[in-house]
């Protein structure tokens, strides 16, 4: 009789072991971890789970997350597309994003280092912008520029997204690698108006752009052939005319 109570232990010894193996999450199996992965979206605490199960999922440079904008949005933030976004790592990086960012952008689960970390995708940004152990993002409000549309904060065209170029000594990016990133067809078929915050503006052809900078510190874009007074400072946006 002991030897079958004995033989009876040790096999619901091993299906409890069996079972807890199965129920492990991919952060247990590589950490020993069985803390939930979470991140606190606009205040409220979410962990991978609840994020996995509750929102809208896409794919985004092969990854499978959920949508920013989703998680923004089930926050129950008012106005989401007047603010932007930082996007804060565990050890403090960070990265700020558009509202147009986070409807494209997601975050999805992934291994780093032997750790499982969330971790934010975008299409059409630069890897500098995959803010790996994200712990939090939190409405923000930052300086804006406008290209046909397509809004961008002041960081973003100079993070890794285009060349360095110099023209006449203003260092910065070229205007027209900017307006291709908006898709614009035909661009040599259209004229550029350059809009400074207090209204004042300037019209430029195609060829001007391929020679015009946008210089970050100054907020401004300068040309190599044409007069100082089309540098136009504080610039806020380029529409397409």
């Amino acid at each position: 009789m002991d030897q079958k109570i004995a033989l009876i232990a040790v096999i619901a010894l091993v299906v409890a072991g069996v079972g807890a193996f199965v129920l492990m999450s991919p952060a247990e199996e590589l950490t020993g971890d069985t803390t939930p992965i979470r991140a606190s979206i606009n205040g409220v605490d979410y962990t991978w789970e609840e994020m996995l199960a509750n929102m809208e999922t896409k794919t985004v440079n092969g990854d499978l997350g959920v949508s920013l904008s989703a998680l923004i949005n089930d926050s129950s933030l008012a106005n989401p597309d007047t603010l932007q976004y930082q996007l804060i790592a565990e050890d403090g990086y960070f990265k700020n994003v558009t509202w147009g960012n986070m409807m494209n952008g997601i975050l999805f689960q992934t291994e780093v280092d032997g750790n499982m970390t969330l971790i934010t995708s975008f299409p059409t940004l630069s890897t500098r912008y995959m803010v790996k152990f994200l712990a939090d993002i939190t409405p923000i409000t930052t300086d804006l520029i406008t290209v046909n549309g397509r809004e961008y904060t002041w960081d973003q065209p100079f993070d890794r997204m285009f060349d360095e170029a110099n023209v006449s000594g203003n260092i910065g990016i070229r205007l027209s690698d900017l307006i291709n990133h908006t898709d614009l067809a035909n661009p040599d078929t259209h004229d550029f108006k350059l809009i400074a915050s207090d209204g004042y503006n300037k019209t430029v052809d195609w060829t001007a752009m391929l020679n015009g900078v946008l210089i970050k510190d100054e907020h401004k874009c300068a040309f190599a052939d044409l007069a100082t007074s089309f540098h136009v400072k504080d610039l806020v946006a380029i529409e397409i005319v």
